[in-house]
């Protein structure tokens, strides 16, 4: 009996991740690679000698090793081997993309009214309407698959009022508001920034007056009255004035912290 065979065995390398996420060929956690499909080919009639061995390492033919987890960086490519018992030996490959990297979140600008109204600070409490701009995130890293989505969730309270990518929107009713900004990139990670603002139109109210009298005294008169609001709060819990002449009619102006 004479048994030739000539021809290279084949095979064939798969990925996964789990959970299993990629966007245009990248991934954004470990990955393992493994072995698809082993073969040996055909020579010629009934001439195949069989696969005999597989591995990843073609110095360590023999030791089966079937997957191999990759947890590097950008562009390696892993190469599988496999051997028939003729000797011949095949290999395939595959390259990998990891992104390892959160991306830069996108950011928004809060001002009064419009975008050419005073800027609004993170936390603000205004009474006007407020005007929100986006600036798209970016991918960041040595190694970057690139951005992919920058979005925000606008809750008005527990309600959801604004799911959108796009690059502005106004706010006109009162309440407490939370503004959540998520940049994506093409492997699938993520990164987040939250801003918050208060939009309070209604006045606050005055509340007991003390130190008023229609008694005469020969010194200055100080009266101060109290404040109360539930939405803003009072930027004082009374406010108080004092007077060095007679009056009758007068005032004291009271403010909650939206101005």
């Amino acid at each position: 009996i004479n048994n030739i065979d000539k021809v290279k065995p084949q095979c064939s390398l798969k990925k996964n991740s789990s959970p299993f996420i990629e966007r245009l060929g990248w991934f954004k956690e470990s990955v393992t690679v493994s072995f698809d499909t082993i073969s040996d080919v055909i020579y010629s009639a009934n001439a195949t000698s069989g696969v005999r061995d597989y591995s990843f390492n073609s110095n360590g033919l023999g030791d089966n090793k079937t997957s191999i987890q990759y947890t590097a960086t950008n562009g390696t490519t892993h190469i599988g081997y496999v051997v028939d018992k003729a000797g011949n030996i095949g290999d395939c490959a595959t390259s990998i993309k990891l992104d390892l990297t959160d991306p830069k979140a996108g950011t928004i600008t809060m001002k009064k009214n419009n975008n050419s109204g005073a800027s609004i600070s993170n936390g603000g409490m205004v009474n006007s309407n407020v005007y929100i701009s986006l600036k798209a995130g970016e991918d960041e890293g040595s190694v970057t698959s690139g951005h992919y989505t920058t979005k925000y969730i606008v809750k008005k309270g527990n309600s959801v009022v604004t799911d959108s990518t796009s690059d502005s929107n106004t706010y006109s009713e009162e309440g407490n508001y939370t503004v959540v900004v998520t940049t994506t990139d093409n492997s699938g990670r993520t990164n987040v920034n939250t801003y918050t603002f208060l939009i309070d139109k209604t006045l606050p109210t005055c509340g007991d007056i003390s130190g008023e009298s229609t008694s005469w005294i020969n010194t200055s008169r100080k009266i101060s009255v109290g404040c109360s609001d539930s939405s803003s709060l009072c930027s004082k819990t009374s406010f108080e004035r004092t007077w060095t002449t007679s009056t009758t009619t007068d005032f004291i102006i009271i403010s909650d912290n939206a101005g």
